[in-house]
């Protein structure tokens, strides 16, 4: 009996532009698709609030936010799953109803966005 895998690879794109990528399997299908509704502007999520990698060496500028996009999925037989899709999708909307995602003032409009966000 085969398990179905999805390959999910999420972006860091900082404030330079230079882009950070990593992958990570979930065991069953994923679309981005199903959790857009609890992600910021239906695009952005925080991946350590979801027990993701943060994709940012630690030398930042005070402009760079830690907000990253989920930017596509594959289907494959690879049987390292971080997590289930359906357990990943909790996770997402646990972290969005905590405010985690949405706090738009927070993120965008200062200093106060690096102490808030990294909780």
């Amino acid at each position: 009996m085969s398990s179905k895998f999805t390959r999910v690879t999420y972006l860091c794109r900082d404030v330079s532009n230079y882009k950070f990528w990593d992958t990570f399997v979930l065991e069953g299908d994923f679309d981005i698709e199903d959790v857009r509704r609890w992600m910021f502007d239906g695009e952005f999520f925080i991946p350590e609030r979801v027990g993701l990698p943060r994709l940012l060496p630690e030398l930042r500028n005070d402009d760079d936010h830690d907000l990253r996009s989920l930017e596509w999925v594959e289907r494959c037989l690879d049987g390292r799953a971080l997590r289930s899709a359906a357990e990943f999708g909790e996770r997402m909307a646990a972290a969005s109803k905590k405010g985690s995602f949405t706090d738009v003032d927070s993120w965008f409009f200062g200093a106060s966005t690096h102490l808030l966000l990294r909780e």
